[in-house]
């Protein structure tokens, strides 16, 4: 049944996030990935139910070691994407953990670390499903006005990547153009003509 492999699915998910072999961060990692995947594709009615078991191991990863800050970030993702998933059941379990203010403070520091573009996009969505929330728990709630502040720096600072990267881009073919205007072939032959 459906259950029964998703079941497996986390179990492997969860086993690769607190792998002892050699290497164990990259496998960590890579559990971690799994479980991003496994919450950004399966609705909340098929995989709610494992929200709260995931939310704990990745709370018990981060208090783990070894942990480099790709693992937090890719851990933090996941916690992301389970807001993003279900905000409700989510946010509960934190509570329950008591790591709802904790977790959060330390993704929003972490906003600088995050530079490719789709963990761009899970920070701010992940973010954003918080901010609509009417209510934060506990002293989450004071943090609005820094979970916007985030969002927005993430996204410029993003826009002000590509913009770098459209320039380089854009010299480059500059230079290409110049060079196949000066009379050669491309491959330092005169051409015909």
């Amino acid at each position: 049944t459906v259950k029964v492999h998703i079941e497996l699915t986390v179990k492997i998910c969860l086993e690769a996030l607190f792998s002892k072999k050699s290497p164990v961060e990259v496998n960590n990692s890579e559990g971690a990935m799994m479980l991003q995947v496994v919450l950004q594709t399966l609705e909340s009615k098929v995989i709610g139910d494992y929200i709260p078991l995931i939310i704990d191991n990745l709370i018990k990863r981060l208090d783990a070691t070894p942990r480099a800050d790709c693992l937090t970030r890719q851990i933090y993702n996941v916690i992301l994407c389970a807001i993003c998933n279900n905000v409700e059941i989510t946010l509960s379990k934190c509570e329950e953990l008591k790591c709802t203010e904790v977790t959060l403070f330390n993704i929003l520091q972490s906003v600088n670390q995050y530079t490719i573009a789709y963990e761009i996009k899970i920070l701010t969505v992940g973010l954003a499903t918080l901010l609509l929330q009417k209510t934060l728990p506990g002293r989450a709630e004071l943090l609005r006005g820094t979970i916007l502040a985030r969002i927005i720096d993430a996204l410029a600072a993003q826009a002000s990547r590509e913009s770098r990267t459209l320039l380089k881009t854009d010299k480059k073919a500059v230079a290409v153009d110049s060079s196949d205007s000066d009379g050669s072939d491309g491959f330092g032959q005169e051409g015909e003509g």
